[in-house]
């Protein structure tokens, strides 16, 4: 082989060069195009992304809100049906429950002769509000029942 290229003219040696050199430039030059390309097509479905996460991200938002507003907005004959109705909570021993506002939030206030039964009625509560409590607040009283606050 190297016999082979000794025996080419210098012109000949120049044209092997020359086509050599042309070649690797189009290797090159068609990889950074590639990438190039590539990446062009990463940003598009990165912006993409980004625009319908924001959109998404923002609707939820407004949806929280109307949906936090509307809860707050809600009738205390509503709350007393949803007690009634709810077979879980008519199986358990508490006396008829209290619904008032305080600071924006809804606070239903019952009696408890036990609170083995609270978590199941904060977990009806938080369904029926389809938000979890902001507090809950336990008090004993003189007749041995415990007075439970339950605000949303």
């Amino acid at each position: 082989m190297k016999n082979l290229y000794n025996n080419l003219s210098n012109r000949e040696k120049k044209l092997i060069f020359v086509s050599l050199s042309l070649l690797v430039i189009l290797i090159v030059f068609w990889s950074v195009n590639t990438v190039a390309l590539k990446i062009s097509v990463l940003k598009n479905q990165y912006q993409t992304s980004s625009s319908e996460y924001s959109y998404v991200l923002n609707k939820a938002k407004i949806i929280s809100r109307s949906l936090s507003s509307a809860q707050i907005g809600l009738l205390e004959s509503d709350i007393k049906v949803f007690f009634e109705n709810n077979e879980l909570l008519s199986d358990l021993e508490f006396t008829q429950p209290e619904f008032y506002q305080d600071n924006n939030n809804s606070v239903v206030a019952l009696r408890l002769l036990d609170l083995k039964n609270l978590l199941e009625i904060v977990n009806e509560l938080s369904l029926f509000y389809q938000k979890n409590p902001e507090t809950v607040k336990i008090e004993s009283s003189e007749s041995s029942d415990y007075l439970v606050y339950i605000s949303f």
